[in-house]
């Protein structure tokens, strides 16, 4: 939106259809509080003879008692002696009860602030709209009709993130910003979706190709007594991959009595030779549907 400052164009007219704006943002001051002893008045016309909506959207004038040491007044006409726009206030400082907005009887309004030599604060922003009253209950093609009063502004002030209308209907329900913050997010949450389902097959194929390892017996499963005195350790395996995985788990074990095997065994198909020695082995995985039996031969250490 197009800006000007009352304390830079002090004494000048805001000239709107030459600056091509159907509307403008009239600040006191660009700096952080308004100068002392002020007397500055600025006229401004709307285009093509149209009226002005006005909105006082800041109210920092610190004016005292009954607005009477620093004050805001707007006319309605192009000059001082002009009443003031209806409902308005002649004096406006901090203490005002505001509406929401003001119009205009023509196409020239008087701005004017006064300010002591003493204190100071941040100063006002008013907002003011150019409109046209409708014809016979419709707006132009090139204009966009307000829903409550049905005034006509231009088109090109629609969804401006400035609220035209004394209804804010000209907006949209989403500013650009929002709309960028939830497209940004919906591609977020998107790519981490995508990233947690890879995850998860990747972990499913994993184990899939690994086997488990829920089929292992425990100890007191491996060794079992016979009636002959021997000692026999019988393991099935049904795992879920066909390689077989030689892995051994070596446990020292050191008992009162140690088993010698009295011949090598070799596991069903063409797998290597495995002999068993002295320790505990645990095999991991096999292939599917293999069993296999191990005889053992007890012997006391001297």
């Amino acid at each position: 939106m197009f800006s000007v400052f009352l304390e830079d164009e002090c004494g000048t007219l805001v000239d709107m259809e030459k600056l091509a704006l159907e509307s403008v943002r009239i600040e006191l001051t660009k700096y952080q509080i308004y100068h002392n002893s002020m007397n500055c008045v600025l006229r401004v016309k709307s285009p093509y003879s149209k009226y002005f909506e006005v909105k006082i959207t800041k109210n920092m004038i610190d004016g005292g008692e009954n607005c009477s040491s620093d004050y805001l007044s707007i006319h309605d006409g192009p000059e001082l002696r002009n009443d003031v726009l209806q409902g308005l206030d002649l004096r406006v400082c901090e203490q005002s009860v505001l509406a929401a907005s003001y119009a205009s009887s023509g196409d020239v309004i008087t701005i004017r602030f006064i300010s002591d030599d003493i204190d100071a604060s941040e100063g006002f922003w008013l907002h003011i709209t150019a409109f046209r009253e409708e014809d016979n209950g419709a707006c132009h093609e090139s204009e966009f009709q307000c829903m409550t009063n049905k005034r006509c502004i231009s088109e090109h002030l629609v969804c401006d993130r400035f609220e035209d209308c004394t209804d804010a209907s000209d907006e949209c329900m989403l500013s650009t910003p929002a709309i960028i913050g939830l497209a940004v997010g919906g591609v977020i949450l998107v790519v981490a979706l995508t990233c947690l389902a890879i995850y998860v097959c990747y972990r499913k194929r994993r184990q899939k190709d690994t086997g488990s390892t829920g089929h292992l017996h425990s100890n007191s499963d491996i060794l079992n007594s016979t009636e002959d005195g021997n000692k026999t350790d019988i393991y099935s395996y049904r795992p879920k991959s066909t390689e077989i995985q030689a892995i051994y788990d070596v446990i020292p074990y050191r008992p009162t009595s140690t088993y010698r095997p009295t011949s090598t065994y070799t596991i069903n198909g063409p797998y290597p030779q495995i002999e068993k020695n002295h320790g505990r082995h645990v095999w991991i995985t096999a292939p599917p549907e293999v069993t296999y039996i191990s005889p053992y031969e007890q012997s006391v250490i001297p």
